[in-house]
């Protein structure tokens, strides 16, 4: 195994089918992988993916196993809505964690993280309305990532209905595909799923990075507090 530039190890096994099932009954721990995981068993710093292939060489079919391996960056930050956790893959936010009561692991820093965590607090001042940072939002395909960009266009201090987001995003009678783009947001506050409520006037459902169901007190409640925040800081500067 040999690591590359920005935080990436790759390495390749090559075996032949007894040993192949020989392979995949082996315990190996988690050192061996290099990888750490939240009691939610989120991966934090390294995230492990295998690939199974098969070339064929000489007529014959070897299947082989590619490991990737790719370092992950994280910071965190206290709020009035609770713990906060930017986890960036060196390049791009990927994902953005929220937690009433903090992670035990340390925080694993680097600049896309610690900007976002900048960001992030000039938001909970009420001082920044308008986020500027690399994202690549984790396990969306290009669908996914079209709704999270129409979110994004969702204007500061304002809210819309699960109906009209739908129809911003050009399908009108998508309004339940429009709701699991919100509950699926892996990147939520940045992208404002926050902004948007229900078409009798509540709030709706709101994961919001957390591990919690989106109807839990506490979710709602943070749906709650950033749209107030929002609205007053919105107040205060017109």
């Amino acid at each position: 195994m040999a690591d590359r530039p920005g935080g990436v190890a790759m390495a390749k096994i090559v075996l032949y089918p007894a040993w192949l099932i020989i392979f995949s009954l082996i315990p190996f721990p988690d050192s061996i992988f290099l990888e750490r995981k939240t009691a939610d068993n989120k991966s934090l710093f390294h995230v492990r993916y295998w690939r199974l292939v098969s070339t064929v060489t000489k007529g014959e079919v070897i299947p082989q196993i590619t490991a990737h391996f790719e370092t992950l960056y994280c910071t965190s930050l206290k709020t009035d809505f609770g713990w906060i956790r930017p986890i960036s893959n060196g390049h791009s936010l990927i994902r953005l964690d929220w937690n009433q009561t903090g992670w035990d692991d340390s925080d694993h820093p680097d600049n896309v993280s610690r900007e976002t965590k900048s960001q992030l607090e000039a938001f909970f001042a009420g001082n920044l309305h308008q986020f500027n940072l690399p994202l690549a939002p984790a396990g969306k395909s290009a669908a996914g990532k079209k709704w999270l960009e129409v979110m994004a266009q969702i204007p500061y201090g304002t809210v819309m209905t699960y109906g009209e987001f739908a129809t911003l995003a050009g399908k009108p009678k998508a309004a339940r595909a429009a709701g699991s783009a919100c509950a699926s947001n892996p990147i939520p506050i940045i992208y404002p799923c926050h902004r948007i409520v229900r078409a009798d006037g509540g709030v709706g459902n709101y994961g919001g990075g957390s591990d919690q169901h989106p109807t839990h007190p506490n979710n709602l409640a943070r749906k709650s507090d950033l749209l107030r925040l929002e609205a007053n800081s919105a107040a205060n500067a017109a």
